[in-house]
C-alpha cells in the first residue's frame, strides 16, 4: 500500500488557501461585525418618487445606477457600501446591503481544518482503504466547515439506473438557480444522465465567473488544476431533480460562480429574466444568506413577491451552519425552507428553527457530477479528485432539490397544480414532522 506524501497534501491545501482569499477580494466581499456578507462596492435602493434625485444629493455623482423596474429596485455601485448606506438613509433613501449569498459548506471555515488529527493525522485518511467510508474524514465538522475546498466525492455511477422519462406531453417545470450546469458548447448538457431532462436556453452565458455568475458551470477558472469550491453544485442538483422527478423539465440559471457566491442584485435580475422566458412551477434555491437584522434582503423579498404573484412554489436550502437564526431565501414566509437529515435523524450540521417547513436526505446524496480530473493522484486506491460524472456530497443544499422535485412528482401524479401539490407534500397536518424540522420527505 502507497501512503500518499503529505507535503503535497499541504502544498495542495496551500494553493486552495491563496485562491480563496483572491477570489474573496476580487469578489468586493466584506463583513459586518455580525459576520454577514455584503458587496464592499454596491448597495441595493427602493424605487421611490424622486428617489434619483435624493441618490444625487447624497452620493454626488461618483456612483453607476442601474434600475430594475419590474422589481422597484435599483442597484448602485462604484461606491463604498458602509457610507452610501450612510448617506442614503439621512437622504431618506430605503437602502439595504447588497448581501452575498453563499452555496456549499459553512463559508466560515474551522481553523482547525488544517490541524486536526483526524484529517491529516488519522490513519483511516492516510494509511487505511476505508478513506471514502470512515467518519472521520466525511463527518468530521472541521471537514464540513472549510471554506476552501470542493467537498464532493467522486463515486462510481449509481446502480440500479435511474427511470427514464414517460411520453406524457404536460410536464411541470422546475428551475434550478445556482451554479449553472456542465454542458457541450452550450447546446446540451454534457451528462448523459441529463440530456432530455435539462433545458439549455438560449443565449447560455459561459467564461470566467469571477464576479458574475454564469450559466456554465465553470470548473476551474483560474486554469490551476484544482475544482473551484463548489464547481459542480448546479450540476448535482439538477441531477437531484431529474432522478425524483424524471417527467419534468429542468430550467437551469446561473445565479453562484463557481466560488459559491452571488448577490441580492444579481439573483434579482436572474429571476427577472426567467419569469420574462417562462413561468416555472417550481424554483430551487440552495444557498443562503443571514442578515444584519434577520429580515429577508431586499431585492430578494421582490423577487419572491414576484414568483409567488405568479403561482411559482419556492424551495430553498436553510443551511448547513447547526444554528436556529433564519438564513434567507428559505426563512422568507413565503418560501419552503428545507433541513436536512442523516439515517438517524437530523443531519449534525443542519440548520433548524420554527421557520424550517420540511427535510429531506442530505448525507451522502448520490447525484450527477462534472467530468474532472485533478492534480491529485490515486491514494489507496482511489483518485479523491478524479470526477467520471457522478460524485457524493452532503449538505442542506441536495437535500432542498428532493423536495422540489417530490411536488413536481406529485403534479404529475395527481395531475394538479404547484400550489395543491407543495400543500400535499408539506403543509398538510396529517403528515409526520419532526421539532424544527418540518415534515419529512424522505426521498432516498
Amino acid at each position: 500500500m502507497t501512503i500518499p506524501d503529505n507535503g503535497d497534501t499541504f502544498e495542495v491545501l496551500r494553493r486552495h488557501a491563496e485562491r480563496f482569499q483572491r477570489r474573496v477580494e476580487r469578489a468586493q466581499i466584506g463583513w459586518t461585525d455580525g459576520r454577514v456578507a455584503f458587496r464592499k462596492d454596491s448597495v441595493i435602493v427602493r424605487l421611490q418618487e424622486s428617489v434619483q434625485a435624493r441618490i444625487e444629493r447624497a452620493l454626488g455623482g461618483n456612483y453607476t445606477l442601474e434600475e430594475n423596474p419590474t422589481l422597484g429596485i435599483a442597484r448602485v455601485s462604484g461606491v463604498k457600501a458602509r457610507d452610501a448606506l450612510a448617506r442614503l438613509a439621512e437622504a431618506g433613501v430605503e437602502a439595504r446591503p447588497n448581501y452575498v449569498y453563499f452555496a456549499g459548506p459553512s463559508y466560515f471555515g474551522n481553523p482547525s481544518f488544517v490541524g486536526n488529527p483526524s484529517f491529516f493525522g488519522n490513519p483511516s485518511f492516510f494509511g487505511n482503504p476505508s478513506f471514502f467510508g470512515n467518519p472521520s474524514f466525511f463527518g468530521n465538522p472541521s471537514y464540513f466547515g472549510n471554506p476552501q475546498v470542493n467537498t464532493a466525492e467522486p463515486v462510481p455511477e449509481p446502480k440500479p439506473a435511474w427511470p427514464e422519462r414517460t411520453d406524457r406531453k404536460a410536464r411541470p417545470v422546475v428551475a434550478v438557480l445556482d451554479t449553472g450546469l456542465e454542458t457541450v458548447d452550450g447546446k446540451e448538457p454534457r451528462h448523459p444522465v441529463l440530456k432530455g431532462h435539462a433545458v439549455v436556453h438560449s443565449p447560455w452565458t459561459t467564461g470566467p465567473d469571477v464576479t458574475v455568475p454564469v450559466d456554465e458551470d465553470m470548473l476551474d477558472v483560474d486554469g490551476d488544476g484544482l475544482l473551484e469550491r463548489v464547481a459542480g453544485h448546479g450540476t448535482f442538483i439538477v441531477g437531484v431533480v431529474r432522478k425524483h422527478a424524471p417527467d419534468a423539465d429542468i430550467e437551469v440559471e446561473g445565479v453562484l460562480s463557481s466560488f459559491g457566491d452571488g448577490d441580492d442584485w444579481h439573483l434579482s435580475r436572474i429571476v427577472t429574466e426567467l419569469l420574462e422566458r417562462t413561468t416555472p412551477d417550481v424554483v430551487n434555491m440552495s444557498f443562503g444568506t443571514y442578515t444584519e437584522d434577520d429580515t429577508c434582503p431586499l431585492a430578494m423579498g421582490e423577487a419572491v413577491r414576484l414568483l409567488r404573484e405568479k403561482g411559482v412554489v419556492v424551495v430553498a436550502s436553510a443551511g448547513n451552519d447547526a444554528t436556529c437564526r433564519p438564513a434567507f431565501p428559505a426563512a422568507h414566509p413565503d418560501v419552503i425552507a428545507v433541513g436536512a437529515l442523516d439515517c438517524h435523524g437530523p443531519a449534525a450540521f443542519t440548520n433548524h428553527g420554527r421557520w424550517v417547513d420540511a427535510c429531506a436526505p442530505g448525507v451522502g446524496v448520490v447525484s450527477t457530477f462534472v467530468f474532472h480530473d485533478g492534480p491529485a493522484g490515486e491514494a489507496c486506491g482511489a483518485d479523491p479528485d478524479r470526477f467520471e460524472g457522478w460524485a457524493r456530497w452532503s449538505g442542506t443544499s441536495f437535500a432542498a432539490p428532493k423536495v422540489a422535485a417530490a411536488i413536481a412528482q406529485e403534479m404529475i401524479v395527481s395531475g394538479v397544480d404547484a400550489e395543491t401539490a407543495a400543500q400535499r407534500v408539506v403543509y398538510d397536518r396529517s403528515l409526520f414532522r419532526l421539532p424544527e424540522l418540518g415534515t419529512v420527505v424522505n426521498l432516498v
